[in-house]
């Protein structure tokens, strides 16, 4: 899968509004061989850490707005915590 098709149609239909520039990040994380592409087996890695990690925002975001304020030592627990 390749990097606009990650962020304007895969990622939209799962229901993430996320930037080329993110999508560009999760390629370069979950592309071992550097081809600027996913295979359905790091794709699918992919979406497992993001659903984990938007969960345990949302457990921050109780206005449900987007955005939190949280102190440096949260973040890292959020971090640590995380359990794709």
């Amino acid at each position: 899968m390749e990097i606009l098709l990650l962020s304007d149609v895969a990622f939209s239909q799962l229901g993430y509004r996320l930037s080329p520039q993110f999508a560009q990040l999760v390629v370069m994380r979950y592309d071992p061989q550097a081809k600027q592409r996913l295979t359905l087996d790091n794709f699918i890695q992919a979406c497992v850490l993001l659903k984990s990690v938007t969960d345990t925002f949302r457990q921050k975001d109780k206005s449900m707005s987007g955005m939190i304020q949280i102190s440096y030592e949260e973040f890292l627990t959020m971090v640590l915590c995380n359990k794709p």
